[in-house]
């Protein structure tokens, strides 16, 4: 994990730039925001700032702890506060690995510009503020008003998607049914992948068994996914096919993974199969079945 933090890290440094905009307004600021697409699980929002500012934006849910209404000049202090002692975290452990340059905290941690936001693991039928506000570079203070937006996450959904999955030579297909066996459900997306044994020990060291590595590795996937603007190229609806010629090992444990994507992935269906090259349609065992559409909404 430390390792995939340093990768993100430095693709950041990549994407900030090398120093602070000199550019920038703290008087007379005004948010625009635009709510693009809202489900149970994620909400994806645009912040337009009327000129060029820094600032920090957000999504919290609508609680006395955290009431940018009533307590606006704490909670802007709370958030930056906490965005502070994240850049302090990530800047120690570049320090400490003798990186020759550190971003500084305006570059590192707030938005400059026009942003594009995903707020995704986000609780099904609830309301969540977002929010925005300017920040002082220099003094690392908040400045000017709140700008805050109610937004209400969609019921739980009731798709009953039944995820089949074969392999076939170097082919990996999948099928979203509407139940066990039943006909192709089209239009609900949805991501998939398999992942060998070793591979996703590397990837989540934590002491889990596999089912609890997959739920780690599904997480990780899918939040570098929305960060780095790849998760259209992962979204798949109706039956879809993958080549992985050349990819499978003999002998090698494979596990696949299938889930519906709501602002996270969810509904998952676990598979494993150890890789035969003598037979062309491999023996893909179920491990686990999250059928999330039998959970209650009250």
């Amino acid at each position: 994990m430390k390792r995939i933090a340093l990768v993100l890290a430095a693709l950041l440094l990549l994407i900030s730039g090398c120093k602070t905009e000199s550019k920038y307004h703290l008087m007379n600021v005004s948010f625009e925001v635009e709510v693009a697409d809202v489900s149970k699980g994620h909400i994806h929002a645009y912040f337009y700032p009327s000129t060029l500012a820094y600032y920090v934006t957000g999504c919290v849910p609508l609680s006395d702890k955290y009431d940018p209404v009533n307590i606006t000049d704490h909670f802007m202090t709370l958030m930056v506060d906490s965005l502070y002692i994240d850049y302090l975290d990530w800047r120690h452990d570049y320090l400490k690995d003798k990186e020759d340059y550190i971003a500084d905290f305006a570059s590192h941690s707030l938005q400059y510009g026009d942003s594009e936001k995903y707020f995704q693991n986000l609780q099904p039928d609830t309301d969540y503020w977002l929010y925005a506000f300017v920040v002082d570079p220099g003094t690392k203070e908040p400045y000017g008003d709140l700008w805050v937006t109610t937004v209400h996450t969609d019921s739980l959904e009731t798709y009953n998607i039944w995820f089949d999955t074969r392999v076939q030579g170097s082919y990996f297909y999948m099928y979203p049914r509407g139940s066990e066996g039943g006909d192709i459900v089209e239009g609900i997306p949805y991501t998939g992948g398999i992942i060998d044994a070793l591979d996703l020990v590397e990837a989540c060291p934590l002491p889990l068994d596999f089912e609890g590595k997959m739920d780690k590795y599904c997480e990780q996937a899918y939040d570098l996914a929305v960060d780095y603007g790849t998760l259209a190229n992962i979204t798949y609806s109706g039956v879809k096919q993958i080549n992985y010629a050349g990819r499978f090992k003999t002998g090698h444990t494979y596990y696949v993974i299938i889930g519906e994507l709501q602002g996270g992935i969810v509904n998952r269906a676990y598979f494993r199969f150890v890789y035969d090259p003598s037979v062309h349609t491999q023996e893909v065992a179920l491990v686990k079945r999250d059928p999330y559409w039998t959970e209650s909404s009250d």
